[in-house]
Protein backbone atom coordinates (compact mmCIF):
# COMPACT_ATOMS: atom_id res chain seq x y z
CA UNK A 1 0.00 0.00 0.00
CA UNK A 2 1.46 3.49 -0.71
CA UNK A 3 0.34 6.92 0.40
CA UNK A 4 -0.32 9.18 -1.64
CA UNK A 5 0.57 12.87 -0.86
CA UNK A 6 -1.71 15.87 -2.25
CA UNK A 7 0.33 18.32 -3.32
CA UNK A 8 -2.53 20.71 -4.47
CA UNK A 9 -1.13 24.41 -5.26
CA UNK A 10 -2.72 27.18 -2.65
CA UNK A 11 -2.21 30.62 -3.90
CA UNK A 12 -3.00 33.80 -1.45
CA UNK A 13 -5.81 36.62 -2.88
CA UNK A 14 -2.25 38.26 -4.13
CA UNK A 15 -0.91 35.74 -5.78
CA UNK A 16 -4.27 34.22 -7.43
CA UNK A 17 -5.02 37.33 -8.94
CA UNK A 18 -1.45 38.33 -10.58
CA UNK A 19 -1.65 34.48 -11.94
CA UNK A 20 -5.04 35.78 -13.57
CA UNK A 21 -3.83 38.95 -14.01
CA UNK A 22 -6.59 40.57 -12.54
CA UNK A 23 -6.91 43.17 -9.22
CA UNK A 24 -7.75 41.56 -5.83
CA UNK A 25 -10.80 43.62 -5.90
CA UNK A 26 -11.96 41.85 -9.07
CA UNK A 27 -10.13 38.33 -7.50
CA UNK A 28 -12.88 39.13 -4.72
CA UNK A 29 -15.98 40.26 -7.26
CA UNK A 30 -15.50 36.70 -8.96
CA UNK A 31 -15.53 34.79 -5.87
CA UNK A 32 -18.54 36.24 -4.62
CA UNK A 33 -20.31 35.62 -8.16
CA UNK A 34 -19.63 32.33 -7.83
CA UNK A 35 -17.14 32.51 -11.03
CA UNK A 36 -14.40 31.49 -9.68
CA UNK A 37 -13.99 29.20 -6.36
CA UNK A 38 -12.40 30.31 -3.13
CA UNK A 39 -11.45 27.93 0.08
CA UNK A 40 -12.14 29.29 3.53
CA UNK A 41 -9.20 29.19 5.52
CA UNK A 42 -9.89 30.39 8.98
CA UNK A 43 -11.80 33.02 9.83
CA UNK A 44 -10.78 35.60 7.70
CA UNK A 45 -8.80 34.41 4.65
CA UNK A 46 -9.47 33.06 1.24
CA UNK A 47 -6.87 30.71 -0.33
CA UNK A 48 -7.23 29.22 -4.17
CA UNK A 49 -5.98 26.07 -5.77
CA UNK A 50 -4.63 26.50 -9.02
CA UNK A 51 -7.14 24.26 -10.29
CA UNK A 52 -9.68 26.27 -9.96
CA UNK A 53 -8.07 29.16 -11.21
CA UNK A 54 -7.67 27.99 -14.77
CA UNK A 55 -10.96 26.82 -14.80
CA UNK A 56 -12.37 30.33 -13.76
CA UNK A 57 -14.28 32.70 -16.09
CA UNK A 58 -13.11 35.89 -15.64
CA UNK A 59 -15.01 37.66 -18.56
CA UNK A 60 -16.72 40.65 -18.01
CA UNK A 61 -20.15 40.64 -18.79
CA UNK A 62 -22.35 43.98 -20.37
CA UNK A 63 -23.88 45.86 -18.01
CA UNK A 64 -27.88 46.86 -17.65
CA UNK A 65 -30.64 45.02 -19.32
CA UNK A 66 -30.72 43.37 -22.61
CA UNK A 67 -32.12 45.67 -25.39
CA UNK A 68 -35.61 44.49 -26.90
CA UNK A 69 -34.72 45.53 -30.56
CA UNK A 70 -38.17 44.53 -31.49
CA UNK A 71 -40.11 47.38 -33.21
Amino acid sequence: MTDEINTETLLSPKEAANFLNISIQRLRYLRLHGRVKGIRAGYNETVYRLEDLRKADKKKRPRGRKRNDKT
